[in-house]
């Protein structure tokens, strides 16, 4: 009776391991900059704490091993994933050599249409014509075809708010129409096209020096980062297809893992979900703040983003997330 007490004991200490909730954490990038309007930064020494708390208080799992413990439903108790977005350098600078000091798996979900280019991101460009200047014109204006804008720009909090106002105008357009307004706001504030090298995407060859060992994967994130939901089911097929055929000729590699950029139910409808999931893709990944379960939709993966904090209140966050 004792020894199938014991069993019993036994039985239900793996079912229980195997039926946890996981976390996915997107991070952006490793860098400390003097503004950064976006959140999107966590500072180096941040980073290093928040790997010290991940491997010392969490199991830890690369998007292949979610993926297939979400097929076979063995998710293990308190697991988390680790993912980065867009494709910065300081992924490579900063990220990785920390990344590999604490053993700890990521995947890098890259905008492949701002490789090897002198572009910043174009809400980094954004910031830069408008927040960064000492000068400004008086006013700035753009002409969308279909509607007309206009700003003051003569005060820091007047530029601030058409920065604002500008990053939700210019997020659905397509990738052209938002390159014709960027250009024409660069003209006006009498900025160049080349951005900041503190800011600047990575280069093809650095890709393949990210992506150099099974520590670290890569995932498609479009050409332009664009809004999905809001272009042609066309259009929405070619960012997509053409972002992972990209990364599998470089990396030589299959590119399993795609991250929708923005990622929330208003970026992203049913159609991309059933472009994502038709071509292959094992998890499709969103920005809804949610735990993973068992149950999750693979093709609707659910990711926290991660804010510069300490290792202590990182911790807490953690915690509270496994609680929601």
């Amino acid at each position: 009776m004792h020894i199938l007490n014991g069993l019993k004991r036994q039985v239900l200490r793996v079912r229980s391991h195997f039926c946890g909730t996981a976390l996915v954490l997107a991070y952006h990038r490793v860098a400390k900059l003097p503004t950064d309007p976006q959140f999107l930064c966590v500072s180096p020494s941040h980073f290093r704490e928040q790997l010290e708390v991940l491997r010392a208080g969490f199991r830890i799992l690369s998007l292949k091993q979610l993926a297939d413990a979400l097929e076979h439903s063995r998710l293990p108790s308190r697991s988390i994933a680790v993912t980065f977005d867009d494709g910065y350098f300081d992924n490579l600078l900063e990220a990785k050599p920390l990344l590999q000091r604490f053993e700890v798996p990521a995947t890098f979900f890259i905008t492949t249409g701002y490789l090897g280019t002198q572009r910043e991101f174009w809400w980094d460009e954004l910031e830069r014509v408008l927040l960064v200047p000492t000068q400004a014109p008086a006013a700035l204006e753009i002409d969308l075809s279909s509607s007309k804008h206009r700003w003051d720009a003569s005060t820091r909090d007047q530029r601030s708010l058409a920065y604002r106002e500008l990053i939700e105008l210019l997020r659905p357009l397509h990738p052209s129409i938002r390159e014709r307004a960027l250009q024409s706001l660069r003209r006006q504030c009498g900025i160049s096209e080349q951005g900041r090298p503190t800011h600047r995407a990575l280069t093809p060859v650095e890709v393949t020096q990210l992506i150099t060992d099974g520590l670290l994967d890569a995932g498609a994130h479009t050409v332009s980062h664009a809004q999905l939901a809001f272009l042609p089911e066309d259009t929405q097929r070619e960012e997509i297809l053409t972002s992972r055929r990209t990364l599998e000729e470089l990396t030589g590699r299959k590119v399993e893992y795609f991250a929708y950029p923005y990622g929330t139910f208003s970026d992203v409808g049913d159609v991309t979900r059933d472009i994502v999931r038709g071509a292959g893709f094992k998890l499709g990944c969103s920005t809804n703040r949610t735990c993973t379960t068992k149950g999750t939709n693979r093709w609707w993966l659910p990711r926290f983003g991660v804010r510069d904090c300490d290792g202590a209140e990182f911790a807490r966050r953690l915690d509270a997330y496994f609680g929601m």
